[in-house]
């Protein structure tokens, strides 16, 4: 009894002393933590990350690994403490607006629209088709149900019905708090238009980032006589062609800074054109249906640079971890102080 007390006393000290030198051990000897802060991106810069449209992506379980790398991805940069503000997608969250590929959607999107901003508008294949591929009803669209979240809400100052994500202005969150984002549905009713003329000319003191589903050609031409949306919605719904809102909208309104779109693929295309002041307005589609994989796990990305009037907009691999064909796909302009 006494040589087992003996011991139990010895492992006892053992014990007090291994717990003191591990407190005890000097901070250079500890492991750190390896930063994952991709090194391609500038964190004194501000970043807006973009979606192209996701169809592919959501109507295939297979493709959502590639959708999943992007998300993922910028989950990390943003632990990271990279500076992203808002995600946008351009419309074509599903094929023909089956609940499913929503409930897909939403599902994938939640850890990141948990950490920043998701905001979404509709395109063509997100409302109910008949057998002639029309939109009868374009409260059909399930993007209520599955693209609302806290941060999205939250970011919305206006929208044009109620709580309605197909029309609605909304905070990007940039150091520039005059910088809004304005989406506005697929075949936009003429009498929204009207109302976000109407906005854009009452807030003069801001500028807005115009982002709707069908806008430019795959070669870059402004779409007119041969927008979709007049098959879809004649004789059912007033809508607008691109070039219609154009007229109305943008090209009298110089505080309408750019324009954001999918739709149309290639992935990528650009046009300028002027408007009433005499400015070029950058018009640019992003859509990634039509590459391998869905989108091979592609992101447009906006950075803001610290102290510049300047935005540098660029396609970003986030499965090779890389800036993707940089020649074709950048751009900058300036969006404000012009």
């Amino acid at each position: 009894m006494r040589r087992r007390g003996l011991y139990t006393a010895i492992l006892a000290a053992l014990t007090v002393f291994a717990a003191c030198g591990k407190a005890d051990l000097p901070s250079e000897d500890k492991p750190e933590r390896k930063s994952q802060a991709d090194p391609r991106l500038n964190p004194s810069s501000e970043y807006l990350a973009v979606f192209g449209d996701l169809q592919e992506y959501t109507a295939m379980e297979e493709n959502m690994d590639y959708y999943d790398r992007s998300v993922q991805w910028l989950c990390t940069q943003i632990d990271e403490k990279i500076p992203f503000r808002s995600v946008l997608m351009v419309g074509d969250a599903t094929w023909d607006n089956y609940e499913a590929f929503w409930v897909r959607f939403h599902k994938h999107s939640d850890a990141l629209a948990e950490r920043i901003p998701y905001y979404s508008c509709t395109g063509n294949h997100d409302y109910d088709s008949d057998e002639s591929w029309r939109i009868p009803d374009r409260s059909s669209t399930r993007i209520n149900p599955y693209a609302h979240w806290p941060g999205t809400d939250a970011g919305i100052v206006a929208c044009y019905e109620g709580t309605s994500l197909e029309n609605y202005v909304a905070k990007l969150h940039l150091d520039d708090p005059d910088l809004y984002l304005l989406v506005l549905e697929y075949g936009t009713r003429k009498e929204v238009v009207a109302w976000a003329s109407d906005y854009v000319t009452s807030h003069s003191g801001h500028r807005f980032l115009l982002m709707t589903h069908e806008w430019l050609t795959t070669e870059g031409e402004r779409i007119s006589s041969t927008c979709s949306a007049r098959a879809r919605f004649e004789g059912l719904s007033t809508w607008s062609s691109p070039e219609d809102i154009w007229e109305a909208l943008v090209k009298p309104n110089d505080n309408v800074v750019c324009v954001l779109c999918g739709h149309n693929g290639g992935y990528t295309a650009r046009l300028l054109s002027e408007n009433a002041a005499g400015r070029k307005v950058p018009q640019m589609m992003f859509n990634l249906q039509y590459l391998p994989n869905a989108g091979n796990g592609l992101l447009q990305l906006w950075e803001f640079p610290a102290g510049s009037d300047y935005v540098r907009v660029g396609a970003y691999d986030t499965v090779n971890k890389d800036w993707y064909q940089l020649d074709t796909s950048a751009v900058s302009f300036r969006y404000r102080n012009y």
